[in-house]
Order: structure tokens, then C-alpha cells, then sequence
């Protein structure tokens, strides 16, 4: 209950309106204009916590106030800040006199189209604020909290892209990590949290819906989601929070569903309706293959420096009628080679590179380096069943002429053998690479259902390719050191 005026004696109830507490065990909300009053003459009880932040909802565009008090009982609690005291709130009913100790509160958050955040904030000035009140024994409990006006900007949600249908097994969620305030002012961030929440009623006695919530350190920008906690046919909501060091947070939303059968409702390309006249010609702006070309990337590894070397050879082979480019991918570990790789990729009328099949030759080594032999992972050709699985190869979309985000297909389709997919995460994903080369890219997520957990991020540049490649999870990346000619 919030008191009057003239019911508060002294309390003015106006300006800042409170959830969380009014009502509860008799508790009164108030902004009070006068002074302290109560307690005894022992040394005051410090308190556990104390904070008070401001949260700030960059998709919905609204702002507000929080606070939390931790203590070993108080009566009432007195909060004073630069201006004098704003805040008093008051235990009532029969629980008074065995005292409250925890307390959340939380701000009515309007939405800045009606009240300009600089209003929001001009409510509470920055500074030190005091708590402090009597206990049921008589005595005083006090403690201070630090609130600031550094909000950070919301974090920009990568993947899951939103109303997307994922599988209910391995999901990485991934964010943007936030460097700035909604000001534009550097920021230090503590903190990211992730929630998840189911988007449906939860039981009739249950206090809340099924969430998973979890804090992570500045440093990391993805969670991989359990999957005990995933359920098929199921929609989410899911939010990250970027917190900066005085307690501010901003969070930014979105929602997904997982598939029905546990499976990502990939496209399975149409090639019989496809037309190939200049099928060797592959000019797509993210995924260009001039014969001659030659594609350096590098990165650190568990296993070594690993190098891998694209060369877009002048061959040709026959693939389904089609005559398709051979690109040779060759990767080495500390100099020494370790796949050897011969790749058809064929582009059709509209633009739209297509995946034939591939040539592996896998270099095995014992743990002392010495070489054992040569393995043939992986190979298929699109129209044959190379393994005799008893399935036929389909063609795979490498890239697609007009990418969008959300986008699923199958970039390789040979049941057992060759299962990778591909998910547009995003078309204009900023990147830097170690050099100081910086693209506007394609995002999209390889994955593939024959080994979960696996998914890497790849970054296509306009008029240039594939630039950088990353684990979803994050770590080791592998980038574009040089590009001939």
C-alpha cells in the first residue's frame, strides 16, 4: 500500500513509483521529505549489500530504477542521496517485529518516447546514497550504495536471430560484446547475463516460468544452452544484460523456437530447375573464385600454427552435367600438411554458387610426427553414392546469390557422410582482422548434425571471400593473412 500526504504525515508519494514491495507483508513505498526517526543508542549494524542501479531495456526502449538491501533485520529503511531522502520503506503487520532482511525493488520503467531518460535520471542524481533505519531490537542498521549515470549501450544479439527455428540440442547463443554507453562513452563491463525463458503460462502453482540464467565474464560472448534444459516444439525468449562496473545494465531481447523434431527445417536446394550457362564463371561478390587466385589464412591452435592455402585452379570437372570449378584447399600444422582437399563448386544463372563434392586426403601422423598414412573422410559427389550407403549425394548451396538472415540450407546433402549446413546470422557483422584490416561481412554458421557442438562462425567479405573463421563457442581464429592476386 502507498500511503498518502496526509496518511504518511510528513511522506510526499510522487515522482518515483516502486514494484516489488508495495503490499508485501504490509510494506509502505514512499519518497519522504523529512527526517530520520527511531533506533537505540548501540553501534549501528552495518549492512550485507546494498546497490542501486539503473536498468535500461534497449529494445524496448524504456528505463527505470533498482535497488537491493540485504541486512540482518531493519524495521525501516531510510535511503538518503545527494538531494536529501528519497526513499523510505516500512514493514507492517504482524512480521514486523521479527524484522525484514531482504528487499528488491524496482522502479516503474517508462518508455522514452513519453519520459526522456534525462528526466528519468534527474529523479536520482549521481552520487553516494545512505541506508539506514531502526532494527526490531532497538538498534540501527546503515550502509551506503553508489549510483551512477554510465549506462551501458544494449547488446546486439547474433544468434539465434529472432523468430528463428533452431534444434533443441547444442544451441550457442552469441551477443556483440558492448564497448560503449548510450552516450558513446567507453564503458567497462563486468559482466554479461543470459536468460532464457520459456514463452508460455507456467503451472498454476508454480512462482515462475522454466528459465535458465547464467553470468559470464566480460570476456565471453557466447553460451552454449544444456540440453536438459531445451524441449522440441517449444518457444523462448531469451535476453543478454551487459552490466558495467557501478551495477547499471542494459539488456537487449529477442525470441526463437526449437523445431519440432529436433532438427533445423534446413532448404534442401532445387537443382533441377536450376540453369547453368556460364557455370565456371564464379563472380559472386562473397564468394568470388577467378582461376589463378590463391587465398592464404593463419591462426594459433591447441596443435600448432595452422595455415591454410586456396587455390583456384584452371580445371574443370564434370559433376551431374555440370561443369564445375576445382578449387584446391591444402591445411598444414606447423608447416606440416594435414588434409590435401579438391573442392567443385559450379555458379548458376542467378548467381547462386552451388557445392558438387569434394576429394579429401587425410595425412595421419603417430604422436612422435612420424606419418602413418592417408585417409579419405568426407568425400562425396553430388548424383553418386561414393560410399555405397545406399544413399545418393544432392548438391549443396555454397552461397547464395541473395543471402538473408535466418536463411538454412544444406551445403553438402550425403546422409552419414557429408551433412554440413549453413544459417545467415547476419549481413553486415563488422570485423577486424589481426592486421587491422577491417570488413563489413556476412555472417553465416556452419554446423553440422554428425558433430554437435562443432559450429564455427565464417565472415565473407564483398569482393573478397571468406575472411575470418571462428568457433561459435569462441578461441582459436583463423584469418585471411593474404590474398594473391
Amino acid at each position: 500500500m502507498v500511503k498518502s500526504a496526509t496518511e504518511a504525515g510528513g511522506h510526499v508519494c510522487a515522482g518515483l513509483f516502486l514494484l516489488g514491495c508495495a503490499g508485501l507483508l504490509g510494506v509502505h513505498a514512499c519518497i519522504e521529505v523529512g527526517g530520520l526517526n527511531g533506533g537505540g543508542d548501540g553501534d549501528p549494524i552495518p549492512l550485507k549489500e546494498a546497490k542501486l542501479n539503473i536498468e535500461h531495456n534497449a529494445t524496448d526502449e524504456d528505463t527505470g530504477f533498482q535497488g537491493f538491501i540485504d541486512s540482518e533485520g531493519w524495521e525501516r529503511l531510510d535511503i538518503t542521496g545527494p538531494d536529501g531522502v528519497v526513499f523510505t520503506v516500512e514493514g507492517g503487520g504482524r512480521l514486523r517485529s521479527l524484522g525484514l532482511t531482504e528487499l528488491f525493488f524496482e522502479s516503474v520503467e517508462p518508455a522514452n518516447a513519453d519520459v526522456p531518460i534525462a528526466d528519468i535520471l534527474a529523479t536520482l542524481p549521481e552520487g553516494e546514497y545512505t541506508i539506514e533505519g531502526p532494527t526490531p531490537d532497538g538498534n540501527r542498521t546503515t550502509g551506503t550504495a553508489l549510483l551512477t549515470h554510465d549506462i551501458p549501450a544494449g547488446p546486439v544479439l547474433v544468434s539465434p536471430v529472432e523468430g528463428a527455428t533452431v534444434p533443441p540440442a547444442n544451441l550457442v547463443m552469441s551477443w556483440e560484446p558492448v564497448t560503449r554507453t548510450i552516450t558513446g562513452e567507453a564503458v567497462t563491463i563486468v559482466a554479461y547475463q543470459l536468460i532464457v525463458e520459456v514463452d508460455e503460462m507456467p503451472h498454476p502453482h508454480a512462482l515462475a516460468k522454466r528459465v535458465m540464467s547464467v553470468h559470464v565474464r566480460p570476456a565471453v560472448t557466447s553460451v552454449t544452452v544444456p540440453n536438459e534444459f531445451l524441449e522440441p516444439g517449444t518457444p523462448y525468449k531469451w535476453e543478454v544484460l551487459a552490466i558495467e562496473e557501478s551495477g547499471n545494465q542494459t539488456l537487449s531481447s529477442s525470441d526463437f523456437a526449437t523445431a519440432d523434431d529436433g532438427t533445423i527445417p534446413a532448404t534442401v536446394p532445387d537443382f533441377a530447375a536450376t540453369t547453368f550457362s556460364q557455370s565456371t564463371v564464379i563472380d559472386n561478390p562473397l564468394f568470388p573464385l577467378p582461376p589463378g587466385r590463391v587465398l592464404t589464412y593463419q591462426g594459433e591452435t591447441m596443435e600448432g600454427t595452422e595455415r591454410i592455402v586456396i587455390e583456384v585452379l584452371s580445371e574443370t570437372r564434370e559433376v551431374m552435367g555440370v561443369t564445375c570449378r576445382v578449387v584446391r584447399d591444402r591445411a598444414f600444422v606447423d608447416d606440416v600438411i594435414v588434409e590435401d582437399t579438391f573442392d567443385w563448386f559450379a555458379q548458376d544463372d542467378a548467381g547462386n554458387v552451388w557445392y558438387m563434392g569434394e576429394v579429401v586426403d587425410d595425412y595421419n601422423y603417430d604422436e612422435a610426427g612420424n606419418f602413418i598414412d592417408i585417409t579419405h573422410g568426407g568425400v562425396w559427389e553430388a548424383g553418386l553414392d561414393v560410399a555405397g550407403s545406399g544413399v545418393i549425394a544432392r548438391p549443396g548451396m555454397q552461397m547464395r546469390a541473395s543471402p538473408a538472415a535466418g536463411d538454412v540450407y544444406h551445403q553438402e546433402y550425403y546422409a552419414g557422410s557429408a551433412e554440413d549446413q549453413g544459417e545467415v546470422v547476419a549481413l553486415d557483422v563488422s570485423v577486424t582482422l589481426g592486421d587491422g584490416t577491417d570488413y563489413t561481412c556476412l555472417q553465416v554458421r556452419d554446423f553440422t548434425l554428425l558433430h554437435p557442438g562443432a559450429d564455427e562462425y565464417k565472415y565473407y567479405a564483398p569482393g573478397v571471400g571468406l575472411v575470418l573463421e571462428e568457433p561459435v563457442a569462441g578461441g582459436e581464429r583463423i584469418e585471411l593473412i593474404s590474398s594473391e592476386p
